[in-house]
């Protein structure tokens, strides 16, 4: 692994941070995977995280210099044995899902240590969670999206099916005591 890339600009002076900014932070990460010739499979990760202020409620108004953004790209490289037969669209799931896992720690520290170093309170990015349909948190994340996206194009938007089929298990029964006499 190795850091390719980062990127930290302040148009705001840390005074007008609030200490809570790590909350108000937009936090994005992608993770793209190319195969080359040698057999080996590199991820390329893309983190951001910026931070608007503005002193109206119309964020349509905020200046766009008033802003935090701290960006970083990570390149992971992985062996793939030879027999390993791995199509396009496997790598780029294992980018989006390990890929991005395993660079994620590296990125959470870069982002905490370059906040402070702008002077500004440390941006404290959460734990990786690996997307699941089972969630109930994605769920309604993909809930909220659909209806914000069917309520700025003034149509409702069909909900995306799952890839794979989805099928729950029963709870298993509780454990019974056996009763002694």
């Amino acid at each position: 692994m190795r850091l390719a890339r980062i990127e930290a600009q302040a148009g705001i002076e840390p005074a007008a941070v609030p200490v809570a900014w790590p909350d108000l932070a937009e936090v994005h990460a992608a993770g793209e995977a190319a195969i080359d010739v040698a057999g080996a499979l590199t991820v390329a990760c893309r983190f951001s995280a910026s931070y608007s202020h503005s002193a109206s409620a119309d964020p349509a108004s905020a200046s766009e210099s008033a802003t935090v953004r701290i960006a970083a790209d990570f390149l992971l490289v992985y062996e793939l044995r030879e027999s390993a037969i791995v199509t396009t669209q496997d790598a780029n799931e294992f980018a989006s899902v390990n890929g991005l896992l395993h660079a994620w720690p590296y990125w959470r520290e870069l982002a905490q240590s370059t906040s402070v170093r702008m002077g500004f309170p440390p941006l404290i990015i959460q734990t990786f969670k690996i997307p699941s349909p089972y969630d109930p948190d994605a769920a309604k994340a993909t809930d909220e999206q659909q209806e914000t996206a069917a309520t700025e194009t003034g149509s409702p938007q069909q909900p995306q099916q799952p890839s794979e089929p989805t099928t729950q298990t029963p709870p298993s029964p509780e454990p019974t005591a056996e009763k002694q006499p």
